[in-house]
């Protein structure tokens, strides 16, 4: 019995091994947006930028990441995730310490297009990877710990302010840099490829393999393996099967609106205003730079949290409690926002609206991970989960800078009361869509997942048994 539960831990262990060395190649991609973030004014007076012109930065890493998730899915589809990974990480550690010492505006902007080129091709690899190559009941810890790790570069980046390259100090850039590099080569040496991706170009016996690398165990990779070669009988794939099957195409634009709703939340505008909207209610006292770093400390303290919340909750409680959970305190935070700005400013506004937003931050950072990290990858079958997570992937990115394109607008034209109304309304539809089709995945592998959906099981009970349902 000891033996055997020695085995099963250390089955269990070897994957998460693999998915730690990959998720810790995320984390200079988190400190270079953490970077941009806490240097905005440093970065303004070096290039000498005007008024909103800082944002161009973010939107050129924005316009790359947004090619690199577009040529991400040719590219995992016809060469794998761990190539994609190594590409990806390789490429970004190199144009980050090309961008650390950029003596121009012009330098810097190709610099941070290549970035977002790179980080997304390293996140869609990741995203696909960590998935793919664990058991069932850790496979929520897996997925999330890339993110964790990204968050943490970020919170990293905005501590350490005093200590990069913009006021003369790049040995802890320099030193995450070298970490990196280093990660890469013993990557390139211990990461095995997805069995998964090998199982659907033919490659059986590379897939066993890696199933018995993953597993220690012959019979436990065998039935794996068998699972999965069910999935891939067919030769369609991606767009083709997208076309052909009616249950996918219904998963797929399940996702698509759980991301726009998420979006039409608040998620990228209500963080980016944060510094505003003691602004709008103070005229400017409560405005300075060092409050806009405490905010700017304590927002990416609560994402940190957040990330961590769903990683360790999601095998737990599961993907629909966790979902829930989170959405029901977006619609809490965006109601406590909308009253403080209806009823106008008194004594504790600025406590109800700090409170508001980084409660807000922290609920929408555990359903951005929960929808993008768990629901995308399980939900979508094998033969279309790259074509599923690039879709679902630029609409994030292009929502994104759609938000921040029309922000400044639409504070002008409906003011933060209405925005928060309109916010608080879209978190209600996200939370009846969460309770109508969002199930609970946990435990449950990908390929029992996947057959159900093609049985046509509605989403909402595709994580249960058979016997669960008949029961139902």
């Amino acid at each position: 019995m000891l033996k055997m539960w020695a085995l099963d831990a250390d089955g269990t262990a070897k994957p998460l091994q693999y998915v730690l060395l990959c998720a810790l190649l995320n984390l200079s991609f988190g400190y270079d947006l953490g970077l941009l973030f806490v240097n905005q004014q440093s970065l303004s007076d070096f290039f000498i930028l005007s008024g909103n012109e800082g944002d161009v930065i973010l939107g050129t890493a924005l316009l790359g990441l947004i090619l690199g998730f577009f040529l991400g899915g040719f590219l995992n589809y016809s060469s794998g995730r761990r190539l994609c990974l190594l590409c990806g990480a390789t490429l970004g550690q190199l144009s980050i310490i090309a961008s650390l010492f950029a003596p121009n505006l012009s330098i810097l902007l190709c610099t941070q297009f290549v970035i977002g080129f790179a980080s997304a091709l390293f996140m869609l690899s990741a995203l696909l990877y960590c998935a793919e190559i664990t058991l069932p009941r850790q496979r929520g810890l897996a997925s999330c710990l890339p993110w964790v790790i990204f968050s943490g570069g970020i919170g990293l980046a905005v501590l350490s302010r005093e200590m990069n390259p913009l006021h003369g100090l790049p040995l802890l850039a320099l030193t995450l840099c070298v970490f990196n590099l280093l990660l890469i080569i013993v990557a390139a040496l211990k990461l095995p490829e997805s069995p998964r991706y090998l199982a659907s170009i033919g490659e059986s016996d590379r897939a066993l393999s890696v199933l018995f690398r993953l597993r220690l165990n012959m019979s436990i990779a065998a039935r794996e393996l068998a699972g999965i070669n069910e999935g891939f009988r067919q030769e369609t794939r991606g767009a083709q099967f997208f076309l052909q099957s009616a249950p996918f195409r219904h998963v797929f634009w399940t996702l698509v609106g759980l991301t726009l709703l998420l979006q039409a939340s608040g998620l990228t505008l209500v963080p980016f205003a944060l510094s505003d909207l003691f602004v709008a209610h103070n005229g400017g006292r409560y405005h300075s730079y060092d409050l806009t770093y405490g905010l700017l400390k304590a927002a990416c303290a609560v994402s940190f949290f957040g990330t961590i919340s769903a990683a360790v909750m999601a095998d737990k409680v599961g993907r629909r409690g966790l979902i829930l959970i989170a959405a029901l305190l977006c619609c809490l935070s965006l109601g406590v926002l909308s009253l403080s700005f209806i009823f106008g400013p008194f004594f504790f506004t600025p406590l109800f609206v700090t409170i508001g937003v980084l409660l807000y931050i922290y609920a929408a950072t555990i359903l951005f991970v929960s929808f993008t990290a768990l629901l995308l990858p399980e939900l979508s079958p094998g033969r279309g989960r790259e074509f599923a997570a690039v879709c679902v992937l630029i609409t994030q990115a292009v929502a994104i800078m759609f938000a921040l394109q029309i922000y400044y607008e639409a504070v002008s034209a409906l003011g933060f009361a209405v925005m928060f109304l309109l916010f608080f309304c879209s978190a209600l539809l996200l939370c009846l869509l969460c309770c109508q089709v969002v199930p609970n995945t946990m435990n449950a592998s990908l390929e029992g997942i996947e057959s159900r959906l093609m049985e046509g099981v509605p989403l909402r009970l595709l994580g249960r048994l058979r016997s669960e349902r008949r029961d139902d």
